[in-house]
């Protein structure tokens, strides 16, 4: 028996349990006495609560079955590569055509002056020289060279009259007997895993991916020698392609001078980009991926900078970048060699990035200042906009904690994974506050400066409009890696904050908004990963922005009272 209470009363009555009225009428029929119609009683409402219970523990554990079958389910299927083998079909195809593009192109390609061309080392001429001749590659090339055993201990070394840096590189080398000597202790441990995974290749098929950033080459920062990036080169020889006997450990000064915000001027790399087959890229005098800029301006030069990160300075070659596409469709529409686009973008640079770096660009003397990008700064926000998501919920972290790492919930129970993830007003609160304050401060520098602001939204695959192969596809992208475990959906939806955060923010500053995101659609023909894009894709980009480009560039340049650009040919840089 318990106490149950009448609330429209106020009543207090006694509720009786049903098994214990059921054994009383049962015993009652069967003439028992009252202890025993007592007891029956007892027994049988005891009974029917352990059967409840059973019957809740059993649901219970039936749930728990389903819910490890589906995520096991939702798991197994993200590791079946055969799933989506149509799409990579059409990313193989993609990429063949992208290499057709590159090498039809190649003869009417503009050129890196021959002299920072011949610096970078060509690992068959290296295999085809005697030992005796290394010195004089490492005087060419301007690298270190370290002939090392297969665990890394140094043997013999080949060092370059200069640059200095390289000078103290070798006085170091001198100094240690091992290559994870060299670095820190976490690069040593990846430079022999980066050893020990070539010669493996090696030994499997004869060769080895060595100058491919990616593959058995790597960029390392040394604080002893003034936090200046070198670029590693693990190249594994011998005499038969299959038993390396040795690895040659070529040391160069990185492209990047600062990692991820700037490059090294005059500097030449083939392959550097995995996203295609063949690559070609060198820098100006001033460090960026263009030919050279002329300073001063010439007069009657109208001189577009673009900047941004991998999405901006990226392509095979360095005209088949979206600057200098878009340089050529400018040029043509306008029948004139006076208009300039400059490629400024440097692979992983962020919206921050790009303000410490703002005099450079200004320093050229731009009428008008591209950004493309968002991706760098991508895991960045969704990390802040999650913070703030789950600040003073300690449920809700919990929760997110153990629910957010599941492929089911977020594939195929996206109301309820959203639940514990960053809306968009989340991610547009995270933006405002992390980089719209950068942006905002650029478009200052730039009018100072007597240049403008044009801002284009980033472009990302819209997975809803493609097949089932695609989106599962784009969505084993997602390889950049925040402190929380993010879907593509959520990366599409912060990308969405921002692109909303560029438009608001040049209708209230009154500056151009190129709708690269809104009017680019396509799947893995387009894009080679999560953002960066094949030939066409670029092709596409710089057409957008051609398009919303050609009628402002008209309007301002007859705004400063000239007759016409169309038609004029004033020196420039890019010829």
């Amino acid at each position: 028996m318990g106490a149950m209470v009448n609330a429209t009363h106020g009543e207090v009555k006694l509720g009786v349990d049903s098994g214990f009225c059921a054994g009383v009428s049962l015993g009652y029929h069967r003439g028992c006495s009252l202890t025993d119609v007592t007891g029956l009683g007892v027994f049988l409402m005891v009974m029917g609560r352990k059967r409840r219970f059973f019957y809740v523990f059993a649901g219970a554990l039936w749930l728990i079955a389903v819910a490890f079958g589906l995520e096991g389910l939702a798991r197994y299927w993200h590791r079946n590569t055969m799933v989506y083998r149509e799409t990579i079909e059409q990313v193989e195809r993609a990429m063949a055509w992208d290499m057709e593009v590159y090498r039809a192109t190649a003869a009417d390609a503009p050129r890196p002056p021959a002299s920072i061309e011949a610096a970078y080392p060509d690992l068959e001429v290296f295999d085809a020289t005697r030992e005796s001749g290394y010195g004089d590659l490492a005087e060419r090339w301007k690298c270190l060279i370290l002939l090392c055993d297969l665990k890394g201990g140094i043997e013999r070394q080949w060092a370059p009259p200069g640059p200095p840096l390289m000078v103290r590189m070798a006085e170091k080398a001198a100094s240690v007997g091992r290559i994870e000597d060299l670095l820190p202790e976490m690069e040593a441990e990846d430079a022999q895993a980066a050893i020990d995974s070539a010669v493996e290749m090696k030994r499997a098929l004869g060769y080895a991916n060595e100058l491919n950033i990616g593959g058995h080459s790597r960029q390392y920062m040394l604080p002893e020698l003034d936090n200046e990036m070198f670029h590693f080169v693990f190249h594994p020889y011998g005499a038969d392609k299959r038993r390396p006997e040795r690895v040659a450990v070529l040391v160069l000064l990185s492209r990047f001078k600062m990692m991820c915000c700037e490059y090294r001027p005059n500097y030449y790399q083939r392959n550097w980009y995995p996203r295609f087959k063949e690559s070609e890229s060198w820098t100006n005098s001033h460090g960026f991926r263009d030919e050279e800029v002329v300073l001063p301006k010439p007069e009657g030069v109208y001189r577009i900078v673009c900047i941004g990160g991998s999405t901006t300075v990226g392509g095979p070659r360095n005209d088949l970048t979206y600057p200098n596409m878009l340089e050529q469709k400018l040029r043509a529409y306008f029948d004139t060699n006076a208009i300039e686009v400059v490629n400024c973008g440097v692979d992983g640079l962020s919206v921050t990035g790009a303000w410490r770096r703002f005099d450079d660009y200004l320093a050229l003397e731009p009428d008008l200042v591209v950004h493309y990008n968002f991706v760098n700064d991508a895991s960045f926000v969704m990390c802040e906009a999650l913070k703030q998501r789950l600040a003073g919920a300690p449920l809700r972290r919990e929760a997110n904690r153990y629910l957010t790492g599941s492929f089911f919930l977020s594939r195929h129970c996206r109301p309820v994974w959203q639940l514990f993830m960053p809306r968009k007003e989340d991610y547009r609160a995270a933006i405002d506050r992390e980089l719209l304050w950068a942006m905002r401060d650029m478009v200052r520098y730039a009018r100072k400066a007597g240049s403008e602001m044009a801002f284009a939204s980033f472009a990302f695959a819209k997975v809803e409009q493609l097949p089932r192969w695609e989106r599962e596809w784009f969505r084993r992208q997602l390889h950049f890696a925040p402190t929380i475990y993010a879907s593509y959906a959520d990366y599409a939806l912060a990308t969405e904050a921002f692109n909303e955060c560029c438009r608001d923010l040049c209708a209230s500053a009154g500056l151009p908004y190129l709708p690269v995101a809104e009017e680019l659609d396509g799947g893995v023909t387009i894009y080679t990963d999560l953002s960066h894009m094949h030939i066409e894709g670029i092709d596409r980009k710089a057409e957008i922005m051609f398009e919303h480009l050609r009628d402002y560039i008209t309007g301002v340049w007859e705004g400063r009272g000239a007759k016409q650009l169309r038609g004029s040919n004033a020196a420039a840089c890019h010829p």
